[in-house]
């Protein structure tokens, strides 16, 4: 876990500016096919050097383009009298997440095995693609709105 710590905190460095400078959405669409990549290339993972490198770099940079940094960003630019209300709302998945799928991984490991548990994980995570290509956008005004619904500025 440490290698996934460093790489995430170190991969933010060059995020956070990616998602200031281009579309948020497909910043997320690659974290999430890199994260799946990741998880089903983990299942094939023959010696513990491809874990680490699999899970310590590679889901480190995808839960950053996927994750917590760029939900931030999004709620950033959507919202501006409720922000601390966005802000939390969107930094409560990680840690829900992590305790929902480590209960889960327990029973999957359990009944498939961790090589099939990965697998099922990585086309969970591409079920997510769908969704996040349909709903995020990088700003209100790429659909001609403002932040928290507000009118725009007077013409």
């Amino acid at each position: 876990p440490s290698i996934f710590i460093v790489a995430m905190t170190l991969s933010g460095l060059f995020v956070g500016p990616l998602l200031d400078r281009h579309s948020i959405r497909g910043i997320m669409c690659l974290g999430t096919l890199l994260t799946a990549g990741c998880l089903a290339a983990m299942s094939r993972a023959t010696e513990l050097w491809q874990l680490a490198l699999l899970f310590g770099i590679g889901m480190a940079i995808g839960v950053t383009t996927m994750g917590p940094l760029a939900s931030s960003t999004l709620a950033a630019k959507w919202f501006r009298r409720s922000i601390g209300r966005a802000q939390g709302l969107t930094n409560v998945g990680g840690p829900a997440g992590a305790a929902l799928f480590a209960v889960a991984s327990g029973i999957g490991v359990q009944q498939l095995g961790w090589r099939t548990t990965l697998l099922l994980y990585a086309a969970l995570i591409l079920l997510a693609l769908p969704a996040i290509w349909r709903v995020v956008r990088n700003s209100p005004q790429d659909m001609d709105q403002w932040p928290d619904g507000d009118p725009g500025p007077p013409e």
